[in-house]
């Protein structure tokens, strides 16, 4: 079993961001004269509104390795698969180009702090999210992920537990819909407990030690999100994502989405730290019309992330 680097890997963007916005508020002493510390409002990329673009296609992006283990909460996992299932699973937030959070509603109607002693976060879920294989998604599925990640049962080989070792119990709120989460200690990144590279799993891989640890180990199972696992080529190092003919949503623009391994290989040798979340956002096509890598790998700024 390989052990990567858990920082590294699961950071949650949204702690970043925090972290960046409290920074930009400090005294920035020793700063060049005339500098400006502010967070940028814009994509790097040239966005347009969803409107405006066409029906269909086959988007192709880039994965670090073929995944070796699909669970992105595992301790196997990379931050390459996380980016293969993340159009394929709940979270419940979003973030926009300046930092700026928001509840993803495809998901949960409401994601509030509703006390502050004992520290609690209810989750109200849409109504009409339900998982690949027609199933509501419950509040059960929010406590089963809570208990795995919690730390307390050890043979949960988690690669993270992001805060859940300080939740003391998850309760059913007002229905099945409803999940009302009790902290022991005062967590103050909660909103991204099911964010950023943290996704919401079905309660059939996060119920026991074997289902987390191997369940998802070749594939996954029933996921929820606008797009599902259509094919996998391990030879091929391929993984194809089609619309999800359950998605409640608005229908994806996309027809298609392909992740392939890596650049090409020469780009690999002289780049071994680069990875699927710094690459995720850009088009295959960009690399045949380049003699040589963007000025965002070469300089070391990783490229902004796109969505699907």
């Amino acid at each position: 079993m390989r052990i990567r680097s858990v920082g590294r890997r699961l950071a949650v963007p949204l702690f970043a961001a925090a972290l960046l916005a409290a920074g930009c508020g400090a005294n920035d002493t020793g700063a060049p004269e005339g500098a400006v510390a502010e967070l940028g409002t814009v994509n790097d990329l040239n966005p347009h509104d969803v409107n405006e673009l066409r029906d269909g296609g086959n988007l192709r992006l880039v994965m670090s390795s073929y995944p070796e283990q699909w669970n992105p909460l595992q301790l196997d996992s990379d931050g390459g698969s996380a980016s293969v299932v993340r159009p394929t699973l709940p979270r419940s937030f979003t973030t926009d180009a300046a930092g700026k959070i928001s509840v993803d509603t495809n998901y949960f109607t409401s994601v509030e702090l509703t006390n502050t002693d004992p520290q609690q976060v209810t989750y109200t879920i849409n109504p009409k999210a339900v998982w690949s294989d027609g199933s509501p998604i419950t509040w059960e599925d929010i406590a089963s992920q809570a208990n795995a990640l919690s730390g307390r049962d050890k043979r949960f080989l988690v690669g993270n537990t992001m805060g859940f070792d300080r939740v003391d119990k998850v309760e059913r709120g007002v229905d099945d819909r409803q999940a009302i989460v009790t902290f022991n200690k005062h967590f103050a990144d909660w909103a991204g407990q099911f964010a950023g590279n943290s996704m919401l799993l079905p309660k059939e891989i996060t119920s026991t030690p074997e289902a987390f640890n191997e369940g998802w180990r070749n594939g996954v199972t029933k996921t929820a999100g606008p797009f599902v696992v259509q094919s996998t080529d391990r030879a091929q190092s391929r993984v194809v994502l089609g619309r999800n003919p359950e998605w409640w949503g608005d229908t994806p623009k996309l027809d298609t989405i392909t992740f392939s391994d890596c650049l090409p290989r020469r780009w690999c040798r002289r780049w071994p730290t680069t990875r699927s979340t710094q690459l995720g956002s850009v088009h295959a096509t960009i690399w045949k019309r380049r003699e040589k890598p963007p000025e965002s790998l070469s300089a070391g700024r990783p490229a902004t992330t796109g969505t699907t």
